[in-house]
Parts: structure tokens; sequence; C-alpha cells
């Protein structure tokens, strides 16, 4: 049985692709990772039973609907529930309704929480009346295998009633996953961790949020120059809250001569080793650095496909580096697989991943 899922009914929503990534965000920072997301037109002859069976299967469901489409999804309900419909709050809601607020409806069917949203797509979504969650703890490994930290860390996770796994990651860095159990104790559990393995492992949201808060404490600044991933890791930055006090600013540098002018870039090294190399993304770490004044760079540059690539530069292959203002750097070679936004993606987390690691060095 899947402990969350998401269901978006109606036309207009269902093709709504930024709203449901935001309403999917919103449950997930309250819920934890939903376990299905579904999406249904209006004339879905078998809404029904698509209804039916995410009820039955589910420990709780958030179901998203626009105004147009929610007396529908709301008969629905009732008729799964053996229920009637009531007038409250100028709107027909189930009479079994636990509790109502702005838009958002609670009931409880054959041990499922049902919370049911009614959405405005240029609007904020209501509250989520359905209980938060447990958060989930990732653990980011900087310094130790994932074998030999899940070996070393396990004992320590059970005397916590958390479990622990490993997710494998194709950005070519360690993660675990701490879950928390009934009566788990997860600051205890954080704090064993520390004293263990000091910064080897790092408890974070997200890489971002951690480079972020580094930052932070050092009132240094970071840029970034990239070149296949067009602006992703600026963007991922500017999601977290106080990134404006760390990142003022960062460069697209796509075509070479924009790379010469604006980065000073060699022409020599682009001649000899081409863009997509370890002397050209040396280049761009110092020119951002020295554009932006900045304490640290991180430039990207790669061949993210579908086209582009090589024998001895196949689609994939990305050159990541990082450099503090004291000359510090550190540069890598990677060969990632999929299609070109997962390459771009997966670049640039594993730039961030480098930033952690000098950051992390310099202290």
């Amino acid at each position: 049985m899947q402990s969350l899922a998401l269901a978006f009914v109606g036309d207009s929503l269902i093709r709504h692709d930024d709203f449901c990534d935001y309403a999917i965000r919103k449950a997930r920072s309250q819920l934890g990772i939903p376990s299905c997301v579904s999406r249904f037109s209006d004339n879905d002859k078998n809404l029904f039973l698509s209804l039916e069976y995410l009820v039955k299967n589910s420990h709780q469901l958030i179901l998203l609907s626009p105004k147009e489409s929610l007396p529908t999804v709301m008969k629905l309900i009732a008729t799964l529930h053996e229920d009637t419909l009531i007038w409250q709050n100028e709107r027909l809601i189930p009479s079994k309704t636990l509790h109502a607020e702005k838009g958002s409806y609670l009931l409880e069917l054959e041990g499922c929480l049902i919370n049911l949203l009614e959405v405005d797509e240029l609007g904020e979504l209501p509250a989520i009346l359905l209980p938060p969650a447990k958060e989930e703890i990732c653990l980011y490994l900087m310094g130790i295998d994932e074998e030999s930290a899940l070996l070393l860390l396990s004992p320590l996770a059970q005397s916590h009633n958390l479990s622990l796994k490993a997710l494998s990651h194709a950005q070519g860095f360690g993660m675990l996953l701490a879950k928390p159990l009934k009566f788990s104790d997860e600051e205890s559990f954080l704090e064993g961790v520390k004293a263990l393995f000091g910064e080897k492992i790092l408890p974070a949201s997200s890489l971002a949020s951690k480079v972020v808060e580094i930052l932070s404490q050092k009132k240094h600044v970071v840029t970034t120059a990239e070149s296949c991933t067009g602006g992703d890791v600026a963007q991922i930055l500017t999601q977290i809250p106080g990134a404006s006090e760390v990142f003022h600013g960062g460069v697209i540098t796509y075509d070479n001569e924009i790379k010469e002018r604006w980065l000073e870039v060699e022409r020599e090294h682009l001649d000899l080793y081409g863009a997509v190399s370890e002397a050209v993304v040396k280049d761009m770490l110092k020119g951002a650095l020295r554009v932006a004044r900045a304490h640290y760079s991180l430039a990207i540059s790669g061949i993210a496909g579908p086209g582009g690539g090589s024998d001895h530069k196949p689609v994939g292959t990305v050159f990541i580096g990082v450099r503090s203002q004291e000359g510090q750097e550190i540069v890598e070679r990677l060969l990632f697989k999929g299609d070109r936004r997962y390459i771009q993606r997966q670049a640039a987390l594993h730039g961030l991943y480098l930033l952690l690691r000098l950051l992390l060095e310099g202290e």
C-alpha cells in the first residue's frame, strides 16, 4: 500500500505542468515524497474506478481540482463514501467531511485520509490538512564510500529507531537516506553522526541548501560560469532562501566567442583542446572570479546531446570545476548518461557537490 498519493482532476489543471510541480513540491515539503501522482481529464470514463483504487491503496490522498471540476469530484467521493452532499460555505460537500478550511476539505474513507483541494492555477495552493510526516534525513557522503558509511552508521540508526539505506546517484556522489520510524530520536542520531564522522557525512535537505548555509557562515560569495547547463546551477541556488546573500550573479557563456570576450578564455586553449576541456574550464573559473569579484567560482562545459559527441568526447562528457580566490581548485571530467535535460541536471548537481567539497577543504 502506498503512503501518499496525489491526483489532479480537470482538463485545465492537468495541462498546467508548472502548477502541478508547485503542488507536488508543497505536498512533498509537508508529507514526504508521493508514492503515486496521477492526472485525470474531466471526461475520463474510468475516473470513479481510479479514485476508488487510490482510496483503497493509499494511507493519504490529495485530490486537486479547479472550481469547475470540483462538484464532480465531490459527488464521486460522496458516492464512494455512501454519503450525501450538504450545502456549506457556498459549496456542496460530503456530509462526513471532518474538517474544512477555505478551499480545503478533509475526509476519511476506508482508512484513507483524503484532502480535497479546490485550486486556481493562477493562485496559491489551499492549506493541506493532512497531518505532517516526520522528515526523512539526507546524509551526503563527503569523504567516505556508501558501503562503509552504511556499515558504520547502521547500528547508530537502529539504536535511535531509524531505517537507513544508500541511494544511488548518477551525479557521482554518495548519499544515505535515514527514515524515522516509530519513537525515533532524530536529534540524538544526528549528534552521533557528527561525533563519529564530523564533516565526512553531512545532513542536509539538499546540496544547494548546505552550500548556501556554509557560504552564509563564512560571509563569502560564489559565482558561476555555465555553458552546457545553461544556468541550471544559478537556478538551483536561487531556489534557496537567503541565496541572495551568497550568490550575486553568474554568466552563461554558451558560445566560444562569448567565453573569450567575457571570461578571457584563451583562444589557444579553445583551438587546441576544444570548449569541452579541462583547460577551458580552468580559464572560465579564473575569468568568473575576476568578473564577479567573488570568493569562489564554479564552471561547467560539456556535451549534453543528443548530437555533438565524438569517440574521444561522447555525449555526456562534462568538465566541471570549482576554484577559490586563494587558488584552491578541483576540476573533474565526468561522463553522464541520459537525455539532454538529465545530463544537464546531473552536471549542475555535481558542480554543487564539488563546491561543497572545496568549501569544506578550506575550513
